[in-house]
C-alpha cells in the first residue's frame, strides 16, 4: 500500500501515475473476491434482480438491501489501468453491417459507433490528485488531521459534553460529583481521549475490555499515564454532539439530527482540502452497529451484517474520501429521480463541468443517470448495469460463447456483454468510452478492464478503515457514528500528509502513531506538572517523553520505616529499604538486585 503514496509534488505525482495504476487493480479488498460470482448475471434465471438498496427502512429500523455486489471480472488482473497498451477487437459478426436493436421502452441502440458521437476520449481533461491550500503545507501528521478535525469542531463536542456533565451533576445527589473524575472536559483532554481510541485501534484491542488496557499485566502505561479509567468511561458515556434541548424538534425532519453539524463540518474540511483525480468512485460503507437505529440496514454481502450505510465519493487512485452523505431513508430528491441518481448527483456536485469519471456498480447505474451527467454536468460515467433495465434489449440478456464480447452504442453510451465463462455475463455501460477495444492477453473488453481497475476505491478505503478501527461496542448510534468519522479522518489525513514532498512516506500504522503522539504528548505535560500527581505516573510520563529523570537526592541520614513510593497508596507498604540511587522508599517489588559485575558502569 505504501507505493501509493510515493507522490511528492505534482510533477512527481505524474510520474508516477503509471506505477500507481499498475498497482490497483492487485490491491483490491477481499469483499471483492468473495463475492465474484455475484457480479455476473446468471443467463439460466428468469427472475430480475430486485433492486432494493434504497426503499425506505422498516418500521423495527432495518432494511433488507440487494445482495448482489459486483465484483472483478474472472481471469488475470490487467497489466495496466485505463487503456490498455495493446488493444484487439473482438466482437461479434454484428459488427460487419450496422442494424439496430431497441429494448422494452423504445431505447435505440447501434452495433456500430455513430459518426460525430458527443464524446471523444481525445478531449478528456487529465487531473492529477493532491491537496488544496493549507493542506500543502502540512508538517506532521497532527497537523494534517487537524485540517479536517479543527479546534472549532472539537470545541463544540467540548461545549455539549460539558453540558451534559451538568445535567448529570443536577441529577446525582451524591458528594462523588465533587471529585475530579467528574470535572468538566477541556479541548487538551479531549484530544488525549481520541488519542487513546486511535491507540487502541493501531493495538488492535477496540474489542479488548478497558480493564485489561488499564491494567499493570495487560495493558499498555500509555493509558494510565494519559487520565484514569473512571476518567475514560466518564467522559465516553457523557460525550456529546448536539444541543440536546433543541434535538427534539431537528429529529422531526432530520434522522441524523443529534450528529449532522459535526459531520456537515468534517465533511466540508474533506471536501475543501482535497483535489481528486480524475477517476472517481461511487459506493457504499457500512458502519457496523447493533443496537437501536432508525436508519439501519441489512446486507448479508457485506463482512459488518447491519449498521448505518454512508455512500462516498472516494478518489479511485488514493482512496480519499471526498464526499459522502449517510443512508438515513429518505432524500431531498427532484421530480423523477431516482435515490441511486439523486446519490450520483448529490455526491459529484464539486466536481461538477470539471469532467471527470465516476466509476460505480449496479446499484448506481442506470441510463438515464449517464445521459444526466454528461449532458447537464460534464461528467462521465462507467459502471456494470443490471439486465433487467428497460433499455437493455433482449438479445443482451443471454449468454454468449465463452470469452466473446458484443457492443452497442447510442449518441453518448457504450454497452458491452462480455462472457467469461459458460452460462456467466457481465453488462457494463461507460459514457467514458466510445470504440471497441479489448486487451490482446485476456481478450476482455477495455471497458471492463477499466470498470475492474477504478471501481475499488470505497472499497479499500473501507478496509483501511477496518484495518485499525477506533471503534469500540456502545449502544449509542451517535457515538459509534463518531468512531466512524474518526476512521475516515485518519486515512485521509494521511493522504494529505504523504503529498507533501518535505515529509516522510508513512504507511498507515507509522501515521497513526504519530498522530497518538501529537493527541496525547500536551495532556501528559500537563499532568506531570500536577504536584500532587503519584510517582509511579510520574515516573511513567517522564519515561514516555524522554525527559531525563530527576538527579539524585541525598541519603537520608537515618532510613525509616517509609511507604513504598511505587505501590499504589491503598496498599501502604512500609520498608525499611531504599533506593540506592534516588534514596526513594522502595520494596522488593520494585528493587532489582544485581551482582557486583553487572554493577560496574562502563
Amino acid at each position: 500500500m505504501s507505493s501509493r503514496y510515493q507522490a511528492r509534488s505534482v510533477t512527481a505525482v505524474s510520474k508516477t501515475l503509471i506505477q500507481v495504476e499498475q498497482s490497483l487493480a492487485n490491491d483490491q479488498p477481499s469483499d471483492d473476491e468473495e463475492n465474484n460470482e455475484e457480479a455476473y448475471t446468471d443467463a439460466e434465471s428468469e427472475e430480475d434482480a430486485d433492486d432494493s438498496t434504497f426503499e425506505t427502512p422498516t418500521e423495527v429500523g432495518y432494511q433488507e438491501e440487494s445482495e448482489t455486489e459486483d465484483a472483478d471480472i474472472d481471469g488475470p488482473s490487467p497489466s495496466k489501468r485505463g487503456r490498455p497498451a495493446s488493444h484487439t477487437t473482438h466482437v461479434s459478426s454484428q459488427d460487419r453491417k450496422p442494424s439496430f436493436v431497441t429494448g422494452k421502452d423504445g431505447h435505440q441502440w447501434c452495433t456500430t459507433a455513430q459518426e460525430g458521437s458527443l464524446h471523444d476520449l481525445k478531449n478528456v481533461t487529465t487531473y492529477l490528485p493532491g491537496p488544496i491550500g493549507e493542506a500543502r503545507t502540512v508538517r506532521s501528521p497532527l497537523d494534517a488531521w487537524s485540517l479536517l478535525f479543527t479546534d472549532a469542531l472539537l470545541k463544540k463536542v467540548v461545549r455539549h459534553t460539558n453540558e451534559e456533565i451538568h445535567r448529570w451533576r443536577d441529577d446525582v445527589e451524591s458528594e462523588a460529583v465533587s471529585l475530579p473524575t467528574y470535572n468538566d472536559m477541556n479541548l487538551c483532554e479531549f484530544k488525549a481521549l481520541i488519542g487513546l481510541l486511535y491507540f487502541s485501534g493501531l493495538q488492535k484491542a477496540s474489542s479488548t475490555s478497558l480493564e485489561d488496557l488499564w491494567s499493570h499485566k495487560f495493558g499498555s502505561i500509555l493509558y494510565r499515564s494519559a487520565m484514569s479509567l473512571k476518567r475514560f468511561k466518564f467522559l465516553l458515556r457523557m460525550i456529546r454532539f448536539d444541543d440536546k434541548s433543541t434535538r427534539a424538534a431537528r429529529r422531526e425532519t432530520d434522522k441524523l439530527a443529534p450528529i449532522r453539524e459535526i459531520w456537515e463540518e468534517f465533511i466540508s474540511n474533506c471536501t475543501r482540502y482535497y483535489s481528486p483525480s480524475s477517476y472517481c468512485t461511487i459506493d457504499e460503507q457500512l458502519l457496523s452497529f447493533s443496537g437501536r437505529c432508525a436508519f439501519k440496514v441489512h446486507n448479508r454481502a457485506k463482512p459488518d451484517k447491519h449498521g448505518m450505510k454512508i455512500v462516498m465519493l472516494n478518489d479511485s487512485q488514493t482512496f480519499y474520501m471526498h464526499t459522502a452523505e449517510p443512508y438515513v431513508g429518505t432524500v431531498e430528491k427532484e421530480d423523477a429521480e431516482s435515490v441511486p441518481s439523486y446519490y450520483i448527483r448529490k455526491l459529484s456536485e464539486p466536481l461538477h463541468g470539471t469532467g471527470r469519471n465516476i466509476t460505480c456498480d449496479n446499484r448506481f447505474s442506470s441510463v438515464d443517470i449517464f445521459d444526466t451527467m454528461l449532458s447537464k454536468y460534464s461528467m462521465t460515467m462507467v459502471g456494470a448495469i443490471r439486465k433487467n433495465e428497460r433499455q437493455i434489449p433482449d438479445s443482451f440478456k443471454s449468454a454468449a460463447p465463452i470469452n466473446s464480447s458484443t457492443f452497442l452504442f447510442d449518441e453518448t453510451k457504450t454497452l458491452v456483454k462480455y462472457t467469461p465463462r459458460k452460462n456467466k455475463f457481465v453488462l457494463v455501460m461507460s459514457s467514458f468510452h466510445f470504440i471497441k477495444e479489448a486487451d490482446q492477453d485476456m481478450e476482455k473488453p477495455a471497458i471492463v478492464l477499466f470498470y475492474d481497475n477504478t471501481k475499488g476505491g470505497t472499497d479499500f478505503f473501507d478496509h483501511m478503515c477496518h484495518e485499525y478501527s477506533t471503534a469500540r461496542k456502545t449502544l449509542r448510534w451517535p457515538l459509534r457514528f463518531w468512531f466512524g468519522m474518526l476512521d475516515q479522518g485518519g486515512i485521509n489525513a494521511m493522504v494529505l500528509h504523504n503529498f507533501n514532498g518535505a515529509n516522510a512516506n508513512l504507511i498507515q500504522r507509522e501515521f497513526l502513531k504519530g498522530l497518538v503522539s501529537g493527541l496525547i504528548e500536551p495532556q501528559l505535560r500537563v499532568r506531570v506538572a500536577i504536584s500532587t500527581l503519584r510517582r509511579d505516573l510520574r515516573v511513567s510520563i517522564e519515561t514516555i517523553l524522554e525527559e531525563q529523570a530527576p538527579p539524585p537526592r541525598s541519603a537520608p541520614a537515618d532510613k525509616k520505616v517509609a511507604r513504598c513510593v511505587l505501590c499504589p497508596r491503598v496498599a501502604d507498604r512500609k520498608v525499611r529499604t531504599y533506593c540506592e540511587r534516588c534514596h526513594r522508599p522502595a520494596c522488593e517489588e520494585h528493587r532489582v538486585v544485581v551482582c557486583s559485575n553487572c554493577s560496574v558502569v562502563e
